[in-house]
């Protein structure tokens, strides 16, 4: 098991009990660390880098992010949707934003993506 996906799998044990990162006492919804764990599992098993992963400033949801080579990749989950944005580096403001019910098809296009970049 790689340090960074045992690291992945803690971070969103304790998330389970963060209550925002303002003290706004603002719980993290349990269907976004699911989400988010699902897609760490994924990437694991498909033998894809580790994202970031951290909670959204005052609570509620769960973000993750790449910085692979040329790209950046970010998933947002509140439990109620998934948005991946993806774009090129030095592109930000050029990215494209997919609202996605699915965790599922949300790796899948990941893996798409970084499994095609040289």
């Amino acid at each position: 098991m790689s340090y960074e996906y045992r690291d992945n799998l803690e971070k969103l044990d304790r998330l389970e009990t963060f209550l925002g990162g303002d003290n706004a006492d603002v719980p993290i919804n349990l269907d976004a660390i699911s989400n988010i764990r699902d897609l760490v599992q994924m990437t694991y098993l498909a033998e894809l880098p580790q994202p970031e992963v951290f909670p959204y400033a005052g609570g509620k949801g769960i973000q993750s992010e790449w910085d692979y080579k040329d790209f950046y990749i970010q998933v947002d989950s509140d439990g109620e949707s998934v948005e991946l944005f993806v774009c090129m580096q030095e592109d930000s403001d050029k990215g494209i934003n997919i609202k996605i019910k699915n965790i599922q098809c949300c790796f899948n296009i990941i893996k798409a993506i970084l499994n095609g970049i040289e």
